[in-house]
């Protein structure tokens, strides 16, 4: 695929090899570009190279071989406390497991997401009320995380990868411990996100989610199968 001079996340040929014995490669040869405020489907059965490919796109693993771009910027040129910084301040991560902190409130959980960018206690709990009420739980800042639903619990997740207004939300199965209800409730903050100029990226294995997408990047054995939008 050639390389689009709007994208704002661009892979060429991307390959990324595990130290064995044996070696395995999860990632072949991949080339992908994201436009900004793209709504965008990464999709594949376990152990498809799905989520190592996200992880190479959210700057949490180096590449074996090939270059990643973001916002035009060769990331190989960054430092370590560059990419921390870059990550803190543009990508928001949203995870299958919540990973919340269960002695802290919904409020708290999600200020803690601004604890290291030296934002006043005040601040943070301001801006974590703001994002809770962004996905529907301004009624729930007090309560524990026993004391709410899965469903509940991953919007909580969702508002601390939100507190920072960063510019690509990364999503790994964020549906995957929910019912159907509640996950098509995930999904749907995720298009309103979109809707407002978010650029998300999503990977799963259930394909009727992936429909909701209007691009769709399918992996296979570490491979590009198909690529739609």
């Amino acid at each position: 695929m050639s390389s689009n001079i709007n994208s704002v996340i661009s892979l060429k040929n991307i390959s990324k090899t595990y130290d064995g014995p044996p070696p395995v490669k999860a990632l072949d040869d991949i080339s992908i570009d994201i436009n900004e405020g793209e709504f965008v489907s990464i999709v594949g059965q376990s152990g498809s190279g799905k989520s190592t490919l996200l992880n190479m796109i959210g700057l949490l693993d180096n590449a074996s071989e090939g270059i990643i771009e973001i916002e035009g910027k060769n990331i190989s040129d960054f430092s370590d406390d560059e990419l921390s910084k870059f990550r803190g301040e543009k990508i928001g991560f949203i995870f299958q497991s919540f990973f919340l902190l269960p002695g802290l409130t919904a409020q708290e959980n999600v200020a803690e997401g601004l604890l290291y960018q030296g934002v006043k206690r005040e601040e943070r709990l301001k801006k974590a009320k703001e994002a809770l009420e962004q996905v529907g739980l301004g009624h729930r800042l007090t309560h524990l995380p026993k004391e709410l639903s899965g469903g509940e619990q991953q919007r909580v997740a969702i508002a601390r990868a939100l507190v920072e207004d960063p510019a690509f939300v990364l999503a790994d199965e964020p549906t995957g411990n929910l019912d159907k209800e509640s996950g098509l409730k995930i999904l749907n903050i995720l298009k309103e996100l979109n809707d407002i100029g978010k650029t998300v990226i999503m990977i799963t294995h259930n394909q009727e989610h992936a429909k909701m997408f209007k691009k769709k990047i399918e992996l296979v054995d570490g491979k590009i199968a198909k690529y739609e939008g």
